[in-house]
């Protein structure tokens, strides 16, 4: 339909026209700390380093300094990403050097990554040296994009391209170049290639090389990113840096409507057909646009509804045996839809007075909320009066039987992520047969019985030290705990991590939880809940030194 094409033409022209803005607030990537720990004279020089970075001038987002004498002494540098400008480079260095002393206290050599800048620190010597080790290669997140094919395809053409031009720059010159383009007609790639402009052109794409290596085993159908100390290649589809490199590759040039050659008699009535006509059609696509942004976000919720029936048979008609927790907002069901997805249900209570509309806001706002971690709205059932909400992942306490999401919701998932990765195990799915309801209950009994380890992956034999896999249950659970004021930030849990002086409090019982559940007889619903009083808590004396975002490695 005509109309249709107008829409069209004014979503494409408002993708041309408007730019984004990336968020001044740097953020942590990643960070690594060694296993070899310096001592008082070390840690000196290594403090007096670190000021001294912090203070520096900033103005080409890039510096390097040695503080002491050896044995004692520390080499350090920062670099900035090649678009933040002067300003939020200083206060990206500043935060991340007051982070360094709490993320690697001690340490020899420190590496951390925030999005707009890089400290790196070691008792070696490091500048105008290419290292490729320590790093990490990771999606930024787990869904794979739409037309993954061509996807890939593009994004090898913008890697090549943007590694191509930054290595080509001399030493001491800035190593940095940005490309975007569009990959559909409605979305665009951004990527992002830089070295710290200390090493040579041929480092520089040697570095790039193991970097698109990396990312082409992990990589190939969803945003992602390499952080490696002498180089950094990203690419996204949400814009990730600064407004001024961010113009994607031009559609084809749009034929001339008339000949460049035209008669004088004719200009003045040319232009009085073409500008009306031209803001016809720009008045025109806004009322288009404006009306199919409407249409399409009453299509997204109707996409995210399921039918009451199909939710019924999910929870054996919401049987109480399938009943695992209320509130009161209402009662929460697990169930299993018919493809063998686990869900959790949250029926609503019929008085809570929440109109139909501001239900259906409610979802929109709610199914933004996209965590992998965290948990995750599938969708909601509004029918017969009844009010449901499904959800698949973790879901913390507070969210279950209040409504209420806190940045400790976050370490809760991080908690079971720990739980996870130490058993081998999802919590979702995991079945038991001696009376365990799930992973949390069973990697519970086993902490209150003195015996964590039997939690571990069997398949890892006595390839792990045994005080860290201990370490590792007890942060779990204290990021776990029913009580969000009860769990530790996220700041201390890579805190508690990476450093085995800081001393673990007890963990208060699990918060609230879900998943495939296997009842013994006679069990009832009272037995999820344990007393604190019949904690043990395992002696804890090892460090983790493998620290990341998200990954636990056993050394």
């Amino acid at each position: 339909m005509p109309s249709m094409k107008i829409c069209l033409v004014l979503k494409l022209l408002m993708i041309s026209v408007f730019t984004f803005t990336t968020s001044a607030v740097p953020s942590l990537l990643y960070y690594v700390c060694s296993s070899k720990v310096g001592n008082s004279f070390f840690i000196a020089n290594r403090n007096n380093l670190l000021s001294k970075l912090s203070n520096a001038t900033a103005h080409d987002g890039f510096y390097n300094s040695t503080v002491g004498q050896i044995p004692y002494m520390v080499h350090g540098l920062f670099v900035c990403r090649g678009d933040v400008n002067p300003k939020n480079c200083q206060n990206c260095i500043k935060l991340i050097v007051a982070d360094a002393t709490q993320l690697c206290p001690n340490e020899t050599v420190g590496l951390i990554w925030y999005d707009q800048c890089m400290l790196h620190y070691s008792d070696t010597f490091i500048f105008s040296t290419m290292k490729v080790d320590p790093s990490v290669s990771s999606p930024i997140n787990e869904v794979n994009v739409v037309e993954a094919d061509r996807f890939n395809q593009l994004r090898k053409i913008l890697i090549k391209d943007i590694t191509t031009q930054a290595s080509k720059a001399s030493i001491g010159a800035k190593k940095f170049a940005t490309k975007a383009a569009n990959y559909t007609a409605l979305q665009t790639i951004y990527s992002l290639a830089q070295c710290t402009p200390d090493i040579s052109s041929d480092d520089c794409y040697i570095c790039f090389q193991t970097a698109i290596t990396d990312l082409q085993s992990c990589c190939t159908k969803k945003p992602a990113i390499a952080l490696f100390p002498s180089c950094t290649v990203q690419y996204d589809i949400n814009p990730f840096y600064q407004q001024g490199n961010m113009t994607p590759d031009a559609l084809p040039p749009i034929p001339l409507l008339f000949p460049s050659s035209t008669p004088p008699g004719k200009k003045g009535r040319i232009i009085k057909i073409v500008v009306p006509t031209v803001s016809f059609v720009v008045f025109s696509s806004l009322f288009c646009y404006v009306l199919g942004y409407g249409i399409s976000k009453a299509k997204a919720i109707q996409s995210l509804q399921f039918d009451l029936s199909m939710i019924e048979t999910a929870t054996s008609n919401f049987g109480e045996v399938n009943k695992i927790g209320a509130g009161g907002f209402g009662s929460v069901y697990k169930g299993t839809l018919p493809n063998g997805q686990e869900i959790a249900v949250k029926r609503l209570s019929r008085s809570s007075g929440q109109g139909a509309q501001e239900f259906q806001n409610e979802v929109s706002v709610v199914a933004k909320l996209q965590h992998r971690n965290l948990v995750k709205l599938l969708g909601y059932c509004l029918e017969r009066k009844e009010r449901m909400l499904i959800y698949d992942g973790y879901m913390s306490p507070e969210y279950a039987m209040h409504g209420r999401f806190s940045e400790k919701s976050d370490v809760f998932g991080f908690g079971i992520l720990i739980l996870e990765i130490v058993s081998g195990k999802r919590n979702t799915g995991f079945c038991h047969t001696e009376y365990a309801e799930n992973l949390l209950t069973y990697a519970w009994r086993h902490w209150r019985d003195g015996t964590p380890l039997e939690l571990m992956d069997s398949t890892l034999h006595d390839s792990y030290l045994s005080n860290e896999v201990e370490r590792c249950i007890h942060i779990g659970f204290l990021c776990i705990q029913e009580s969000p004021n009860a769990r530790p930030t996220m700041g201390r849990v890579a805190l508690m991590l990476s450093s085995c002086s800081v001393s673990l409090p007890s963990p208060q019982k699990p918060g609230f939880f879900f998943g495939t559940v296997t009842r013994p007889p006679n069990f009832s619903i009272a037995e999820q809940k344990f007393d604190q009083s019949t904690n043990t808590t395992p002696s804890s004396s090892a460090t983790v030194n493998e620290a990341s975002i998200t990954e636990l490695i056993p050394r």
